[in-house]
């Protein structure tokens, strides 16, 4: 998984998508190529497949996720910030010295992210894959609090039911099946079925236990504001 940052960094300058392309390796030599078949020849079988890794999230796990997700976050406003001045000078330098500066720039600033990327990681002693699926499952579980949070479903559902009871009979029907499929949608969002489905009731429990700081740095991470 390659740090969003980088991609953040690559996009907000189209212009450096042909930089830093490697060169094309030249064909093997006819004894190379000898060579090579000869180390093949007769092996047949094929490598058996990478055992599937399984996230095993734990109370301890979770903490050290979210102290990475916090400095995580720290790094990308940091790198997005120096982005936004380096474009600034790219684009006061114009033309092709504001290009170059650009793009020697940006190359600076996602090599350096990744760098941090990667420190950050080791700190807190965690892989690309643990990374990965916990900010799935928390971020899931964090849009789905702050909708719940925003929406407040139990006072919109009691507004349609109102509205149901004085509305038209050719229209009733229709709006009780509305509401229907609202509860049924909200109960599913209260519950964390999908989450539960993909991650299990354990993993879901204890991110929920910590419900508190991931809503905080969700606003943080998506400048959504909590009311």
């Amino acid at each position: 998984m390659k740090r969003l940052v980088i991609v953040w960094v690559g996009l907000g300058l189209g212009f450096l998508a042909g930089c830093k392309k490697g060169a094309e390796a030249p064909p093997p030599s006819e004894e190379n190529a000898a060579e090579q078949e000869a180390a093949t020849a007769g092996d047949d079988s094929e490598a058996p497949p990478p055992a599937e890794e399984k996230l095993v999230v734990t109370d301890e796990l979770m903490n050290r996720f979210l102290d990475y997700w916090e400095k995580s976050l720290e790094s990308t406003q940091t790198a997005l910030k120096d982005l936004g001045e380096m474009a600034k000078e790219a684009k006061e330098k114009g033309g092709a010295t504001g290009e170059a500066h650009a793009m020697v720039g940006s190359n600076a600033i996602a090599e350096r992210a990744e760098a941090q990327h990667e420190a950050l990681l080791k700190q807190y002693n965690l892989t690309e894959f643990q990374v990965g699926e916990l900010q799935a499952l928390v971020t899931g579980i964090g849009a789905q609090l702050l909708i719940a949070k925003q929406t407040k479903p139990d006072e919109m559902i009691a507004q349609l039911r109102k509205a149901a009871a004085n509305a038209p009979p050719e229209e009733k029907a229709e709006t009780e099946r509305q509401i229907a499929e609202l509860e049924k949608s909200f109960a599913e969002q209260k519950t964390f079925k999908e989450q539960r489905e993909q991650y299990g009731d354990a993993a879901v429990d204890i991110a929920l236990k910590h419900q508190d700081r991931i809503l905080k740095i969700h606003e943080k991470a998506f400048g959504v504001r909590l009311k």
